[in-house]
Parts: structure tokens; sequence; C-alpha cells
């Protein structure tokens, strides 16, 4: 399964311990899924950590370089116009390139278009995976949500300890 992060859900899972955005991303780098990125995303959550977090040049560029070591990076070509905020169209853009199975993302722009091309785009909470996992799925996609409950499901313990074998 590929899955690509949007860059609130970086944000979320570096700034928020413990959250839903770390388990899964934790998850990623335990090879449960492909973890799908782009040049434009990194630049952007780069970006954003530099101008909106204060975070040290030294510490965004060890985070970019472990997130493009882990994921598979692709370099897109700017061209796609179907939500306003253009960030936004960056992400589909990398999600449509990887050929991704699902989009996760906390934004509402992007939640609502549901599905673009052939990806599901979800919102990362528990009950929305499961209800869309009942509705929509297919086999091979529910075990990629039922992974990612299965994370969501785990004590900030187990998570910590994860972080620790990296």
């Amino acid at each position: 399964m590929k899955v690509v992060f949007d860059t609130n859900i970086y944000i979320s899972a570096f700034l928020i311990p413990g959250g839903n955005a770390e388990k899964v991303y934790v998850h990623a780098i335990d090879g449960d899924f492909e973890l799908c990125t782009s040049v434009a995303i990194l630049t952007e959550l780069g970006r954003t950590l530099d101008k909106k977090f204060s975070w040290e040049k030294q510490k965004i560029v060890q985070l970019i370089t472990f997130i493009s070591d882990m994921a598979t990076v692709f370099k897109t070509t700017p061209w796609l116009r179907v939500v306003s905020d253009d960030p936004d169209n960056r992400i589909l853009e990398c999600a449509i390139e990887a050929e991704a199975d699902f989009l996760v993302t906390g934004d509402k722009h992007l939640l609502k278009l549901g599905n673009y091309g052939n990806f599901e785009i979800i919102k990362l909470s528990p009950k929305s995976c499961k209800r869309r996992v009942c509705r929509r799925c297919k086999a091979a996609r529910a075990q990629t949500y039922y992974k990612i409950l299965q994370v969501l499901a785990n004590t900030a313990d187990s998570v910590k300890s994860a972080l620790r074998k990296r």
C-alpha cells in the first residue's frame, strides 16, 4: 500500500508526542506501508517548521533527510488546479504521481474531495478510518486501514519505544 501524508500530518507527528499522527508515522517507519512524498511536500514542511514553529535549520535538514531516506520521494511538476490552496494541489500531484492508495490529511478542502483519481483522501481518526473501511475499501485497502487503526490503539509508551529504535 502506498500512502501520502499531507504536510499537516508531518507537523502533527513531530510536534504532538504520542498523538495519532506520530503513531501512524512510526507505522510508516516500521515499513507497514510505503510512505510516499515529494520535493514540494518536503519543501513546504521545512518552510512551515521554520516560519511558524521557529525550528533550527539544522534540525529541519535532519528531519527532511530522515524522511527522504525512509520514504519514496517524487519530483513532481506543478500542473493541477483542483483546490484554491496551491500547496494542496501539490499534495494531490504527489498522490497521483505515486499512484497512492491513500492521502492522509486534516485539511478540510482536501477531505471534501473524498476521492481523487485512484486514491482515497482520509482523515487521521479511528472513527473516520473505520467508517470508510466498512463502506468503501477493498480487502487490500482495508488491511492498510486496519494497520492504521492498530497504530492508533497503541499506547504512548509503545510509540516511545519504537522511536528509540530509530
